[in-house]
């Protein structure tokens, strides 16, 4: 599903607000003990951070990050959530660390459409 949501926006201007709201009254219906917490933590990140990627702020960046550490918290360590949450934070803390990449392209050459065609990708 977070993989279905990342694609349907990747370069396109459409809003996020419907599945923002969907999984934020899925998340309020499930209590700290639910076993589905987790899960729904992570799909709630994984919106956040295409919003942050469309261009978003810090405050989408700090909302992704809290849900994943959150989702991390929850999850067990034999959880699919676990290294779900572990790999989007580490994917996360590149995003807003050093903008020059290992192999010397700055975080917005990836992004371009000519790194995408090039089969470079940011994400």
């Amino acid at each position: 599903m977070a993989k279905s949501i990342l694609c349907q926006v990747e370069g396109t201007n459409r809003s996020l607000d419907v599945p923002l709201g969907l999984y934020r009254n899925a998340l309020a219906a499930r209590p700290v003990d639910n076993s589905d917490r987790p899960s729904t933590l992570l799909q709630l990140a994984v919106v956040h951070f295409a919003q942050f990627r469309k261009g978003g702020d810090e405050v989408e960046r700090a909302r992704t990050e809290a849900l994943l550490h959150e989702a991390l918290e929850l999850s067990t360590t034999d959880s699919h959530e676990n290294p779900a949450a572990s790999f989007m934070l580490q994917l996360h803390a590149g995003r807003r660390a050093d903008p020059v990449q290992a192999d010397g392209q700055s975080s917005a050459e990836q992004d371009s459409p000519n790194a995408q065609r090039t089969g470079t990708h940011g994400f």
